[in-house]
């Protein structure tokens, strides 16, 4: 049954915690925002890479080189925008990391199949939970720092300093609608609100 649309309060983002349950401790370090601390997890270089597209295309039809090397471009233009938007929410440039989730999002979740996801493999358990892992703090951080940002300007009542932004209502909008849409599709492999996957009731859950 899909979900109905989620957007999300422009004044009142969404944020239960950083901590997931898939995470190892090692994972992350403490960045300050505001007095508040919270977890951002270093992205690491490539080192699952290569075996998420190995493994992904060994269980696909060959389908030629050159979707390979596509996919391959794809996944390293993923890590990089991953790691795009910790360093823009550290720099409290929240604007940008809206199209940032979107494309993020079209990529890992519209590819879980490519990537071989959505099947059971033992030997890329830990990987995959790094992966999701990661995934989810992109987004909750963004979500959370939108939350602190708003609360402090409706506290001071003070505009941003240049160069700082948040998301406004039509981005919140989109990235809620956009996010439950591309769970419903991928709901079936149990990749949503499970071990590992997208935590979609995390990002998308107005109770504050």
């Amino acid at each position: 049954m899909p979900h109905a649309a989620h957007s999300f309060p422009a004044s009142t983002a969404p944020f239960h915690g950083l901590n997931t349950t898939t995470a190892g401790s090692g994972m992350y370090g403490a960045v300050s925002f505001d007095h508040q601390a919270f977890q951002i997890p270093e992205v690491a270089a490539s080192d699952s890479h290569d075996s998420y597209i190995s493994y992904g295309q060994a269980q696909q039809p060959t389908t030629g080189q050159e979707n390979e090397a596509n996919l391959n471009d794809l996944f390293n233009q993923y890590q990089l925008q991953t790691r795009q938007i910790f360093t823009l929410v550290k720099d409290r440039q929240l604007k940008p990391t809206a199209n940032l989730l979107l494309q993020i999002s079209k990529f890992l979740i519209g590819n879980a199949g490519n990537l071989g996801l959505d099947r059971d493999d033992k030997t890329q358990y830990q990987d995959r939970l790094k992966l999701w892992d990661t995934f989810n703090h992109c987004w909750l951080t963004v979500l959370h720092s939108q939350h602190k940002t708003t609360q402090i300007m409706a506290r001071t009542r003070q505009q941003l300093p240049l160069g700082q932004s948040i998301l406004d209502f039509d981005d919140l909008e989109t990235l809620g609608q956009e996010i439950v849409q591309l769970c419903d599709g991928i709901e079936k492999t149990g990749l949503v609100d499970y071990q590992m996957g997208v935590a979609e009731e995390r990002i998308v859950d107005r109770d504050v």
